[in-house]
């Protein structure tokens, strides 16, 4: 990883396959009037209400959410930071719309492209070069609406910060971080021994500022 991913691991402030959309996962037909106000951090909650695309290994035994904001360099650290993980776990990349109107718009669009992994790619190179992200001039209000669902849950969760990673950890207990880390550290922190990261661990827990 370059150094300047690396000094980018912090928070900032804050199923069902899709029919046509396989890359989609955890797409719920539950309406937002209908998520929780507030519950305790819960990956089954996760699978059943959130829509996210999927990333890695959907044959893993673990499985990773990451709610995310488009609009967020230290998400697309992060993103690039967990390819070290690919091979190894089963990432549902969450968007979220807690920065700006864009953060909504780009999350829809990636969730409506026919290939999220790499509209992921282009868009995160773009934010990470300061260019703002992909180019949204249109977008379907289905896909609005369910990242602004996926942002309600991301609340009823008490997140005060993106990325928010949530997973069952090798003892089967739900593990919850905002803020990113490095990967290595991450396959340690959830006990999940049988991931092998060849690169040096790096960085920390970042604690995160607050979500607007």
């Amino acid at each position: 990883m370059k150094r300047t991913f690396r000094s980018m691991l912090l928070a900032v402030p804050l199923a069902i396959a899709a029919l046509g959309h396989p890359a989609i996962a955890s797409a719920s037909s539950v309406s937002a009037a209908y998520l929780p106000a507030a519950t305790a951090p819960s990956v089954v909650q996760a699978k059943l209400l959130s829509t996210g695309f999927n990333f890695g290994n959907p044959k893993s035994k673990h499985t990773m959410y990451v709610f995310f904001d488009p609009q967020c360099p230290h998400c697309g650290a992060f993103w690039k930071e967990v390819k070290l993980l690919e091979k190894d776990v089963h990432f549902v990349w969450v968007p979220v719309g807690i920065l700006n109107d864009m953060s909504v718009k780009q999350g829809a669009a990636l969730l409506s492209s026919t290939n999220p992994v790499a509209a992921m790619d282009g868009h995160e190179d773009r934010l990470l070069a300061h260019k703002g992200g992909m180019d949204v001039t249109s977008v379907d209000p289905k896909w609005v609406d369910v990242v602004n669902k996926n942002t309600r849950l991301l609340e009823s969760f008490g997140a005060q910060g993106v990325p928010y990673i949530l997973a069952t950890d090798a003892s089967g207990k739900v593990y919850h971080n905002e803020g990113g880390m490095a990967a290595k550290l991450l396959a340690k922190t959830l006990g999940w021994n049988d991931i092998v990261v060849n690169e040096p661990g790096y960085g920390a827990a970042a604690k995160p500022a607050a979500a607007k």
